[in-house]
């Protein structure tokens, strides 16, 4: 008996030694992102076509997310105003009262069980404002996730995100999936605040930054980031596809590669996205995208295509499922 009690007592505090080394301070993150952060920007600075991978809205935004990256540790940041106005919803309203109440009443059994020991663990970088504990934004990606698992029949072992936010969707997915390996691609001010995010959040997951494309041998289980302009030389399959907004919020060009790519031949595709461009101003600041949901259609059999319940007259919704299988 007091063999067994010194084992397990050794075995307590290799587990605290292990957690306390692989915890880092907010501010050694930080640096350590903005030294990824201007690597990746060396070394893509001279591609050919750079212009091409960009929307002129995020050429603007992605100068005031450098400012961002470039100044000192903020552990606010999510409430820096050009973040919150791209990635992060803060409102408590219909919106997230339609969510509540998928979330809480019309999943199946499987899926509850799935979530049902989900938590917040975003370190209180948000506030908690639904009746589910958790933040607004979070309320949202749960909603995203549990819409994917109402339509997988098995636990997903890779998941390719296209355009990433801040990183909360995949936090929330390696909480359902712990043994899932998911692939963010997106722009390199994305990829810095993901690496930042998700570093702080989940110390016990490898958060992976690559400078060049990945192959089908890339490390399970973590979580890797790749600059959108190595998409076209990565190659592997997924078992989902997913892109919430981003890809409707590409450009033509951006939107024809993943195309070209065949979706990485996910076996389930989830895209929500706006389809009338969102006027602002009198003008059109996405664009359009009808051969995305084409191209949906041509390449998978199962298929529903709504509203989104993120709709009003001026800025139309929709959330498609595309299933092979």
């Amino acid at each position: 008996m007091f063999m067994h009690n010194c084992r397990k007592y050794i075995f307590l505090i290799m587990c605290l030694i292990t957690s306390a080394a692989n915890t880092q301070s907010f501010e050694t993150i930080w640096f350590d992102m903005q030294s990824k952060y201007n690597n990746l920007k060396n070394k893509f600075s001279t591609l050919r076509d750079l212009d091409k991978y960009s929307t002129d809205y995020w050429k603007t935004t992605a100068k005031n997310f450098d400012n961002l990256i470039q100044g000192v540790p903020d552990i606010n940041f999510l409430n820096n105003y050009n973040v919150g106005e791209a990635m992060v919803r803060t409102d408590y309203c219909r919106i997230q009262k339609f969510e509540e109440c998928y979330l809480e009443n019309c999943l199946s059994d499987k899926t509850k069980s799935i979530i049902k020991n989900f938590k917040d663990n975003d370190k209180d970088l948000l506030q908690k404002k639904s009746t589910l504990n958790c933040s607004s934004s979070t309320l949202g990606h749960l909603f995203y996730a549990s819409k994917v698992s109402e339509n997988l029949n098995i636990s997903p072992k890779t998941i390719v995100e296209f355009g990433g936010g801040y990183g909360n969707l995949s936090h929330v997915f390696k909480q359902i999936y712990p043994e899932v390996t998911i692939i963010i691609f997106d722009l390199l001010e994305s990829i810095a605040l993901q690496y930042l995010f998700l570093k702080y959040t989940n110390p016990n997951i490898d958060i992976i930054v690559h400078g060049s494309p990945i192959q089908d041998d890339l490390q399970k289980n973590a979580i890797h980031l790749v600059p959108i302009y190595l998409l076209n030389e990565c190659s592997f399959t997924t078992d989902l596809f997913i892109s919430t907004f981003a890809i409707t919020e590409s450009s033509n060009f951006v939107q024809n590669l993943v195309i070209q790519k065949h979706f990485f031949n996910a076996n389930l595709i989830y895209v929500v996205g706006q389809l009338n461009g969102w006027k602002e101003a009198g003008h059109r600041w996405m664009t359009d995208h009808q051969n995305l949901i084409s191209a949906i259609r041509n390449n998978y059999k199962k298929i529903q295509c709504n509203p989104y319940h993120i709709f009003e007259e001026n800025h139309k919704s929709y959330e498609m499922i595309a299933i092979k299988n």
